[in-house]
């Protein structure tokens, strides 16, 4: 390139341009990386403030080209690579083709820059708005293709064989984006379980619920505790939680044995002797998931259980049955766990006669609450999106 030519190219602003955009990236990424718990405000304040610094130094040598009637300065990753293809005997095209609107040229690959900008600044604004990576990943997927396209048709006009491998390269960029893009937005799903009012029996009722989501989406865990509200009026007190947790199967196994063991331990500590019953046995829900089951009989030797922050009053002596059941949920990466308690034989004073106990019905089971305790566990519903 001789001197003549030198002169008509201005300050680079490329570089500039794509380490503040680079600067930006890593900021989003210790922002997601906050939302699980980590203090990363200062990197991100930092990792701003440059981004700033190289877009004003951006504009500013635009500005100066422009008002020179100069084109931009090439960036030193395409320096390089016309570096090498000058090194191998490759002919060097211009990518410049484009399309006069009013008059005025718009290069493709530029048109393709600007595209990618807009959907990219409509995901970050929908990932924010929702809470969730998902629309920022949708929306980067389609602007890197709609990119991509852009810059294989600015090689218009050149040599067919040049044209097809351009083509295949960019082919080659999108598989790399659009696959793990693909693979990687189902994490990010909505997705949980819980019993449909519909299916509630009559005296059922959701008295508490809460839902905790972590890594914009990518963790979800829900929470609802059911308590039949006539059963305390009887004295045999039945309840039901159902857990549901978003997270990688790798750590389901765990999770189950903490939530059993911290339930287990709740139970005991208030006086009441678990005894396994059923242990490692499975049934289909209504969706059709193949559960497992652990069922315990328990003896209360306390005077009251506290659960769902209400305490139910019972009698020492009284008798009890608690179930444990699992299942997951494959195309959602969903842990589904249910939990329920229910009095099944109440500790009364006896007249003596165990003929006269039992036409009376002291002392005698009642199964009826564990019976919609049971069947309410298929009930549960795994809901996405």
């Amino acid at each position: 390139m001789n001197e003549s030519s030198e002169n008509q190219i201005g300050e680079n602003v490329t570089t500039f341009e794509s380490l503040a955009y680079f600067l930006l990236s890593v900021a989003f990424l210790m922002f997601y990386l906050g939302s699980v718990g980590l203090n990363l405000n200062l990197y991100i304040f930092v990792s701003v403030f440059l981004a700033a610094v190289c877009l004003k130094v951006a504009w500013e040598r635009s500005a100066r080209n422009k008002e020179k009637n100069l084109k931009n300065g090439p960036g030193y990753s395409e320096r390089i690579i016309k570096w090498i293809m000058q090194k191998i005997g490759m002919t060097i095209y211009p990518s410049e083709w484009g399309v006069k609107i009013n008059g005025k040229k718009w290069e493709i690959r530029y048109i393709g820059v600007k595209i990618y900008q807009i959907l990219l600044l409509m995901g970050l604004v929908l990932t924010f708005q929702q809470d969730n990576l998902r629309p920022m990943l949708l929306f980067s997927m389609w602007g890197s293709m709609v990119y991509i396209v852009c810059r294989v048709l600015a090689g218009i006009p050149r040599p067919a064989l040049r044209m097809i491998i351009r083509g295949v390269l960019g082919v080659l960029v999108a598989t790399i984006v659009v696959i793990p893009t693909m693979a990687i937005m189902p994490y990010y799903v909505s997705a949980y379980a819980e019993i449909p009012e519909s299916e509630l029996e009559t005296d059922w009722a959701l008295v508490e619920h809460e839902n905790i989501e972590m890594g914009m989406g990518l963790v979800q865990i829900s929470f609802s505790f059911y308590f039949d509200q006539k059963s305390e009026e009887e004295g045999y007190m039945a309840f039901l939680t159902v857990i549901s947790a978003k997270i990688p199967e790798e750590a389901s196994e765990e999770l189950v044995k903490t939530i059993n063991d911290e339930m287990r331990k709740g139970i005991e500590e208030e006086e009441i002797t678990l005894t396994e019953n059923i242990t490692n046995q499975s049934r289909k829900t209504d969706q059709g998931y193949n559960t497992t089951y652990d069922i315990y009989d328990g003896t209360a030797d306390g005077n009251d259980i506290e659960q769902g922050g209400l305490s139910y009053p019972i009698t020492e002596g009284t008798e009890l049955r608690y179930i444990m059941e699992t299942w997951r949920v494959e195309e959602t990466n969903l842990l589904v766990i249910v939990t329920g308690l229910a009095v099944i034989k109440q500790n009364e004073a006896s007249t003596g006669s165990d003929i006269l106990d039992e036409a009376l019905g002291i002392n005698q089971p009642d199964m009826t609450n564990w019976e919609e305790v049971w069947n309410l566990g298929t009930e549960v519903v795994c809901y996405q999106g």
